[in-house]
């Protein structure tokens, strides 16, 4: 069998190139060949974990010459499932054509282009106006904003989506109720190649260890999606009632230097931008995962942080979110984006140490049905019988 992923940028450190690094050494355990093509190399030097080619035109890649130069390495390759991760092309109806099998897999929520342009419109009201007209259509489009992100979604991003779902032989979402967000946010439309599978976790065994008063956040600085800037203002408001605590910023961006400026001028105490490093070095150690995102898929950070007991806290702002915490008891759903309240439990976490030991545990047991052998068969099953089907 030959499996090829697609991504945007490979390789890569995000949570769909460790998806991808991960399913690849499970086919490979199995015999299979996998590769990978990729539109854009990454700006940091880094190693690939399996070969890599890259599309051709650098200024789109979901132009003519790329989609012919996709279908002509599948075909010369005879490749046997294209895994279109993202999804960042979008396929054309010549994809039926093909003998390979094509599933496109969507690695956030059904409703992020709705968010980021949300969040987008709020942006854009903060700024200072450089005219009258700017400013009265930036503050309709804030007062409207939910209307106008709607509206631009259908504009901009529906029609895309629809092709990259029509096109495929099979679409995937992270969790079961993000099918009904697709056929929602698409109008109600109806697609019979819709299917739900979860990321997977590579469990390892582990010893437990005394915990530190270390609350982390683990991810990319971005601005848009990640608001890293909440946690900032979030952890001015605790951290004189818990001068033992530290916050860990474990991750790199494009938002770094600015958030470190607002780290400065907030006047923080007892925190730390890590930049990029292994996170098995600080999990089995901390106590709490903070999460103050504006969109989320099915985040693997709230897997790899539960592995190791550490309770997450998080904004309830999508079903991939409350699919793996359940409040209360696998940890902390916070209504959107309610920050005195996410300050009145993330202190009432950081002051009672049995409630955490107890969350703790219950998210180690959740994590277990998300292991990466019980995902990985899933991902055979569905590839064996869409090529059997389609062949």
């Amino acid at each position: 069998m030959k499996i090829c992923f697609l991504h945007h940028t490979y390789p890569g450190i995000g949570g769909t190139e460790t998806v991808t690094n991960l399913l690849a050494c499970k086919f490979r355990e199995r015999g299979w060949d996998v590769s990978v093509l990729a539109w854009n190399k990454p700006a940091e030097t880094m190693n690939a974990d399996l070969p890599v080619v890259y599309l051709p035109d650098r200024a789109n890649i979901n132009t003519h010459i790329n989609s012919e130069f996709i279908y002509s390495y599948l075909s010369d390759h005879n490749v046997d499932c294209l895994i279109n991760q993202g999804p960042f092309w979008v396929p054309t109806k010549n994809a039926r054509r093909i003998k390979s099998v094509i599933i496109s897999s969507l690695h956030y929520a059904p409703s992020y282009k709705i968010d980021n342009q949300r969040e987008a419109i709020t942006q854009a009201f903060k700024q200072k106006s450089t005219t009258v007209m700017h400013f009265l259509k930036s503050t309709i489009r804030f007062v409207f904003k939910d209307y106008f992100a709607k509206r631009d979604f259908h504009t901009i991003y529906k029609s895309g989506l629809d092709n990259t779902v029509r096109n495929s032989d099979v679409f995937t979402v992270l969790c079961p109720d993000y099918v009904t967000d697709l056929q929602k946010i698409m109008g109600g439309g109806t697609y019979d190649n819709v299917v739900a599978i979860e990321n997977g976790l590579k469990l390892e065994e582990h010893q437990d260890i005394e915990r530190e008063k270390t609350l982390v956040y683990i991810g990319r600085l971005s601005k848009w999606d990640k608001r890293i800037d909440r946690l900032l203002k979030i952890w001015k408001t605790v951290q004189h009632d818990h001068p033992d605590w530290s916050l860990e910023i474990l991750g790199d961006g494009p938002e770094k230097e600015n958030l470190e400026n607002l780290a400065k001028k907030l006047k923080l105490s007892n925190y730390h931008f890590r930049g990029f490093v292994n996170i098995k070095d600080y999990l089995p150690k901390a106590s709490v995962l903070a999460m103050t995102s504006s969109s989320e898929g099915f985040p693997m950070v709230i897997l790899e942080a539960a592995n190791y007991g550490v309770v997450p806290i998080a904004y309830n702002i999508s079903s991939g979110i409350a699919h793996l915490i359940q409040d209360n008891v696998t940890g902390f759903l916070i209504q959107p984006f309610d920050n005195r309240d996410y300050v009145k439990k993330l202190s009432m976490i950081m002051s009672d140490n049995a409630l955490r030991l107890r969350i703790g545990d219950n998210a180690k047991d959740m994590v277990r049905s998300y292991d990466l052998d019980r995902i990985a068969d899933r991902w055979v099953e569905l590839i064996s019988d869409r090529i059997k089907s389609k062949n």
